[in-house]
């Protein structure tokens, strides 16, 4: 009898490890987050990875663009979302800890005599924008300048800064409004630093590992597990090195 209670025993604890085992998490091309290439996989693929591993967790990346991304997760077909604001996965689960924080800045032609201030410097200026992203502060203006064609110009593409900084270039808007370390990344990888300046941003916001609504317990443990591991990384020099690897360093992601 104690023999087959010891069995049970293993079986349960066997599947419960198994069970989480390996992570599926959806992503969409931003980087330095999260990129593709196998030397440079995205500072956020590295952390994440890195958070998980100290648990003996692998995480298993799905690239999708963000609507299928989110809607994925949404749905419980992949587990975890990289990496949304709280108010871009409303319902998801969060952890308590944020992976990092995004900078929402203009970028304009080097030639524009302009600058962002608030809300009203936006009065005779037409925004670029991705609308897959949260843009903080403006999401409001942003919204209710949908219709208007001389405020605001959607970008519905996958590489919002090819497009987005071309777009600029031919002067099809006034700024493009992206996260800074993306654009800088972008305009330094195609020589074209010079081209663009940058003229503002809002103001500094936090990302986070989200996770589905669907799998109630899952989400909560898994979530539990970045906070725990997160707090280790922060006492070595892991998130140093990551931040020098991707040159992300005009901010650091305490609290």
């Amino acid at each position: 009898m104690k023999k087959i209670l010891l069995v049970l025993v293993f079986l349960v604890c066997h599947s419960a490890f198994a069970e989480y085992n390996s992570v599926s998490i959806a992503w969409d091309y931003n980087c330095p987050w999260m990129c593709n290439t196998p030397s440079k996989p995205g500072f956020l693929f590295e952390l994440v990875t890195e958070i998980y591993r100290l648990s003996n967790i692998k995480i298993q990346f799905q690239k999708n663009s963000w609507p299928l991304a989110k809607l994925e997760v949404q749905e419980g077909r992949v587990l975890g979302l990289l990496s949304p604001s709280k108010e871009e996965a409303v319902g998801f689960y969060f952890p308590k800890k944020h992976l990092a924080k995004r900078h929402m800045c203009f970028f304009a032609n080097k030639n524009l005599n302009w600058s962002y201030t608030d809300e009203r410097s936006l009065a005779n200026i037409k925004l670029g924008v991705s609308y897959r992203n949260s843009h903080n502060e403006l999401n409001k203006y942003i919204e209710n300048s949908r219709e208007n064609i001389k405020k605001v110009k959607f970008l519905n593409v996958e590489d919002i800064y090819e497009t987005g900084f071309s777009n600029l270039k031919s002067n099809q808007f006034d700024v493009l409004l992206v996260d800074h370390s993306a654009g800088d990344y972008f305009l330094k990888k195609t020589n074209q630093e010079h081209e663009f300046k940058k003229v503002g941003c809002l103001e500094l916001e936090k990302i986070y590992l989200a996770f589905s609504p669907k799998f109630q317990n899952k989400s909560i443990y898994l979530a539990g597990l970045l906070d725990k591991n997160i707090e280790i990384l922060k006492k070595n020099k892991f998130f140093e090195i990551l931040k020098k690897k991707y040159s992300i360093d005009e901010f650091n992601f305490e609290e």
